[in-house]
């Protein structure tokens, strides 16, 4: 549940800091540039490839691996 948490953790922390950027509240914050941002800070939204239905056994290994580097 840790990798969980800390990639929700990284996702509202930058969803806050655009909203106070922008001055706006963080619900208004747009979605794309928000996307944007996550993506090339390297956050993983969507695997290439599946179905949208994620296996835990696919996917741990990427979680674990791009929050420890």
């Amino acid at each position: 549940m840790e990798p969980v948490f800390m990639i929700l953790e990284q996702s509202a922390a930058v969803a806050a800091c655009m909203a106070i950027d922008e001055n706006i509240a963080v619900q208004d914050v747009e979605y794309e540039k928000l996307k944007k941002v996550l993506t090339d800070k390297g956050q993983v939204l969507k695997l290439k490839g599946t179905d949208g239905k994620l296996r835990a056994k696919s996917i741990s290994y990427l979680i674990i691996t791009r929050i420890c580097t």
